[in-house]
């Protein structure tokens, strides 16, 4: 499968020093801070550079001294950011909670609606259709998103900031 000049490149199977190398450039031109040798290399892409938000970033863009040396699993790096991207083979999966009114902002918008896909559904359903079954701090929420172009991740990112979740 041919991916458009505007999507992001196929990463599945490339050594992991490349993949880290395309994943880095990818998340600072998303306005994204990269984690750079924090996670293990495990998956269909073996990068292990994974990208976070947070409303506090004292977080370091290299692991502390005291840090396994082939990293971790992504799951335990981002319970304590307010979203946490991670490279598939060819698009970002971006985990943390958005308000059902902001997955509605993004749904609205062309640019994101076909390319930033809802709890990383196919179909790019309404938010709606997609909501976690638990409300978090009261509200209706999208878990993730699977994100297909860089236009598309740097809208998610901006969204985010400015609706005051990052």
């Amino acid at each position: 499968m041919t991916q458009a000049a505007d999507h992001f490149r196929n990463l599945a199977g490339i050594p992991a020093e490349q993949a880290d190398e395309t994943v880095l450039a990818e998340l600072r031109a998303a306005g994204i801070k990269p984690l750079i040798g924090w996670m293990k290399a495990e998956g269909e892409v073996q990068a292990r550079t994974l990208g976070i938000l947070t409303r506090n970033d004292t977080w370091p863009e290299t692991p502390p001294e005291i840090w396994p040396e082939d990293g971790l699993p992504y799951e335990p790096i981002v319970q304590h950011a307010s979203f946490g991207f991670r490279r598939a083979w060819y698009y970002w999966i971006a985990t943390g909670y958005v308000p059902l009114t902001v997955a509605e902002e993004l749904h609205a918008d062309p640019l994101t609606r076909e390319h930033a896909r809802a709890a990383g559904h196919a179909g790019a359903p309404h938010p709606s259709e997609v909501l976690l079954p638990q409300k978090i701090a009261g509200h209706d929420v999208v878990g993730g998103y699977h994100i297909d172009t860089p236009a598309a991740l740097r809208r998610f990112v901006e969204v985010l900031r400015e609706r005051g979740l990052v």
